[in-house]
């Protein structure tokens, strides 16, 4: 063990008596005073760049680059669908403007952030310019100490002072120590520096990563932030704050999003509406063809998405448990689960556990289902619910989670549950008025084409690109 691993744990011992302690973490602080001199630098160019406006007139056609810490067709994660979609949508239906996507050469969030599998450079992907760039190798230990104990537990309320701001929920050396860990690369910040003139705008998502915060201050008054935001410890930070308040546009993707953001940062831009690009194209399922290749006879609801305890499934678990034990046509009903997780509800009495379907297998899961039941409380949009209401299937969603339950009051496509007899009376409502859930279904397709379809995100993003 090596000396700089004795003081490394040292310090980990230390804050676990008070997160305070570790501003004695001296690789903390280098970090610290390297971010600090970067934003100075950076500063210090922007306004140089003020002072030297350019005469020359400005081209017709707009040079896009949407930033992001992965990018990929298929790859999970409901920021990278939405940045996926953006370009999509803008190379359909914003033929005026030039996209292209600065990203890591990482594959995903879900695998080792030291294992890049792309190369480094610029090559087409899926009809898409893409630019990679690699990031730099860290140990991990220190972060992931951070991240577990300081970051990840407990929430936002704890937080919050008496002038109604949040305080950070570790130091700030700490805060740069841990940014300069989350997909930092350094690469992509010059080529952002370098190529600054070329470019109209850059649009960075989702908020939490080094891509996008020191991308931003490299950006300035061309950085279009899409945040992907979330109630959580994280979004208290704040590196956040200091430097979201200087970006030309925030988009968000719902009303209660933009909502958030403004809690959390009031000195930034007031967001603005964007949404997310939903697949509208997409043949209406076959609810008989699904019972025959799975055998699943009589009513069912569907949970569709990574089977966790962070999106609240256990709880689903305990509510349908209720309503088997405790409502009339209880027995009758059973839950199907589709996708896969560390959570294993195999053996549990009336549930099926299909794990991952083909794409088409899950447009009949939806058609066939008599709701889908998602109670996360922590959405930033849902594309599962667009994707269920496209098939005309109510949602059940919490009433806890401020994303979904606005998407259910916008569009009157389900409803909201917050208690088990709440969950149990929608099914109840719903199994004896199967007319009631289909119509419900129908409003909920029609709140998606209008305001989720590819057009309306490239017009939305063209109109923030021209304020």
């Amino acid at each position: 063990m090596t000396l700089q691993t004795v003081y490394q744990r040292f310090c980990m011992r230390a804050m676990k008596l008070h997160v305070s302690l570790g501003a004695f973490y001296l690789p903390a602080w280098l970090d610290h005073l390297r971010f600090r001199s970067f934003v100075r630098r950076q500063n210090k160019r922007h306004r140089m760049r003020n002072g030297t406006q350019s005469s020359s007139p400005k081209p017709s056609r707009k040079r896009v680059a949407v930033v992001s810490p992965w990018f990929g067709k298929g790859i999970s994660g409901g920021a990278e669908t939405a940045a996926y979609g953006l370009v999509e949508a803008i190379q359909e239906y914003a033929p005026e403007m030039d996209i292209e996507v600065l990203s890591s050469t990482l594959p995903e969030f879900a695998q080792d952030w030291n294992t890049p599998t792309h190369p480094e450079g610029c090559r087409e992907e899926n009809g898409m310019v893409v630019r990679r760039f690699h990031t730099q190798s860290t140990d991990r230990e220190f972060f992931d100490f951070i991240n577990g104990h300081f970051l990840m537990p407990g929430g936002t309320d704890e937080l919050r002072t008496e002038a109604n701001n949040y305080r950070s929920p570790i130091p700030g050396c700490l805060e740069s120590y841990y940014l300069m860990r989350m997909v930092y690369s350094p690469n992509l910040l010059r080529y952002i520096e370098s190529e600054w003139d070329n470019y109209d705008a850059f649009a960075f998502i989702p908020y939490m990563f080094a891509t996008t915060v020191m991308g931003c201050v490299v950006a300035g008054k061309k950085a279009i932030l899409i945040p992907c935001l979330h109630d959580e410890r994280y979004a208290c930070m704040r590196v956040y704050r200091q430097v979201f308040q200087d970006v030309r546009t925030v988009l968000c993707h719902v009303r209660s999003e933009g909502s958030l953001f403004r809690r959390f940062y009031p000195k930034a831009p007031m967001p603005e509406p964007l949404g997310v690009q939903v697949q509208t194209d997409i043949p209406q399922g076959d609810e008989a063809r699904f019972r025959e290749k799975y055998d699943i006879r009589g009513p069912f609801i569907l949970y569709a998405g990574r089977q966790v305890s962070g999106k609240n499934v256990p709880l689903l678990i305990e509510y349908f448990r209720s309503f088997r034990a405790q409502f009339p046509r209880g027995s009758e009903l059973q839950l199907v689960l589709i996708g896969k997780g560390d959570l294993d509800y195999s053996q549990e009495p009336g549930v099926r556990a299909l794990g991952f379907i083909p794409p088409e297998d899950k447009m009949d899961a939806y058609r066939a289902a008599t709701a889908l039941t998602m109670l996360s409380v922590n959405e930033s949009f849902s594309i599962v619910m667009m994707e269920a209401w496209l098939q005309e299937t109510p949602a059940l969603v919490s009433s806890q989670c401020d994303v979904t339950r606005d998407h259910v009051l916008d569009s009157g496509g389900g409803a909201t549950c917050g208690t088990a007899e709440e969950f149990g009376d929608a099914l109840c409502q719903w199994l004896e008025h199967p007319n009631r859930a289909k119509e419900q279904g129908s409003k909920g397709r029609e709140y998606v084409l209008s305001n989720y379809t590819a057009k309306i995100i490239a017009e939305r993003f063209r109109d923030a690109l021209r304020a």
